[in-house]
């Protein structure tokens, strides 16, 4: 069985090094402060975006079996803070394009996943202002796990199925 928490956690330590020392706006308010992003696995906690963003989320959000492959999807998710429009677009594209090219770049993952070059990177049209989304969904297949229970009959033992 696929050990999804590590899959997450390479691809965490694949970004970090890429947002490492980027200082972002924060909302708290009347007050303005700055920070680097977070990085979580799975979801965000159930505070408020106000004190969250900036911050990255990855999160495996399905897995498909066929006879020639099994394929991972990931949905890495990353939301910022801006006063402004234009500036909020220029940072979440550039910072979605920089994080999606580092991560494309890996190809494979501790010799297990493998990064399908058919990856993509998206905005959406309508932005939360004065938050900012940038979404990457990536492909990963992962080792095989064949069946076992046809193992004995194949080694020229009798069938147990």
């Amino acid at each position: 069985m696929i050990n999804v928490r590590e899959l997450e956690e390479e691809i965490k330590k694949i970004i970090e090094p890429t947002i490492k020392g980027k200082i972002f706006p924060v909302y708290k308010g009347e007050e303005r402060g700055e920070r680097e992003i977070d990085i979580y696995i799975g979801s965000l906690p159930p505070d408020s975006e106000k004190t969250i963003i900036p911050a990255i989320t990855i999160r495996v959000t399905g897995a498909k079996n066929t006879l020639e492959q099994k394929k991972l999807s990931v949905l890495i998710s990353i939301g910022i803070f801006s006063e402004t429009s234009e500036d909020g677009y220029l940072k979440i594209c550039n910072l979605t394009q920089e994080i999606f090219e580092k991560v494309m770049e890996i190809g494979v993952i501790n010799n297990r996943f493998e990064i399908l070059p058919e990856a993509e990177w998206s905005l959406p049209e309508a932005q939360p202002y004065p938050y900012f989304l940038g979404f990457i969904d990536l492909n990963i297949i992962y080792e095989k796990d064949y069946r076992k229970d046809a193992d004995n009959w194949i080694n020229g033992g009798d069938w147990i199925g």
